[in-house]
């Protein structure tokens, strides 16, 4: 496990070995001196684009700089643009490892293959948005909702309603279980899945239906008599669609 902070120490040192400032440094690497000072406080790690450079200028090996370790091996062979297969790699190798990774190493250097969910999951908050859903999709049919809760953040909207909607057509669940899921899926889908909850649950979702959908549960619950529903809904109409008749049915029932 990489140690930021004695990484930092060594990195300090060095610079001084070379009398140079942290300014100094920072423009030979052509980044900002803030950037220097914030490896040299553990705050932050270099960039593995700026790491043979950093270990050059200061004339000592990738190795000495970050420790002997598996993470370092990873590292240098994404500098060398080996291929690196993620499966290969433990949970602890993960989090070390990708959050140093720019996204055009992941697509090009990071051999995905092979990997389960709890893999999928300890990258999703590292890769692409389009890699992450290209393995969701094919994964689909394994996973839960509960599985889909932790992963589904990372994924956009047409995805998520993909998903979401592939679940309740293929009878995998009803569309109360999903209701952990709706806040990352679009208002069209939610508009959807409003039509099949029971009307006492629709508030439930509320919050992400849009307004015109509101307006016509409200008006179709006033019709019916059903103000508790009614009452549940209100805070999320504009109330406009109220007409003097629809209000005389509210007081009428």
């Amino acid at each position: 496990m990489f140690n930021m902070l004695s990484i930092g120490k060594k990195i300090s040192s060095l610079r001084k070995d070379k009398n140079l400032t942290q300014v100094e440094l920072a423009d030979q690497l052509g980044i900002s001196y803030q950037a220097v000072s914030n490896w040299e406080r553990g705050d932050s790690m270099p960039d593995i684009s700026k790491l043979s450079e950093l270990a050059e200028i200061l004339e000592v090996s990738i190795d000495e700089l970050l420790g002997h370790h598996k993470q370092t091996e990873v590292i240098k062979d994404l500098i060398d643009e080996k291929e690196i297969k993620v499966k290969d790699l433990n949970e602890e190798e993960i989090k070390d490892v990708l959050p140093l990774v720019k996204p055009k190493q992941v697509k090009e250097n990071l051999d995905f293959d092979g990997l389960d969910f709890k893999q999928l999951l300890s990258i999703a908050p590292f890769i692409d948005g389009d890699v992450l859903s290209e393995f969701l999709l094919d994964m689909r049919s394994e996973l839960s909702i509960d599985d889909l809760v932790k992963v589904i953040p990372f994924v956009d909207e047409e995805v998520a309603d993909t998903i979401v909607l592939g679940f309740i057509k293929e009878d995998k669940v009803g569309t109360g279980k999903v209701l952990p899921l709706i806040p990352f899926v679009s208002e069209e889908t939610v508009d959807l899945l409003a039509n099949d909850l029971p009307e006492e649950e629709v508030h439930l979702i509320a919050p992400f239906l849009s307004e015109e959908k509101v307006n016509d549960i409200v008006s179709k619950a006033i019709a019916e008599g059903r103000m508790k529903d009614v009452m549940g809904l209100m805070p999320f109409t504009d109330l406009s669609f109220l007409t003097k008749d629809k209000i005389k049915d509210m007081f009428k029932k």
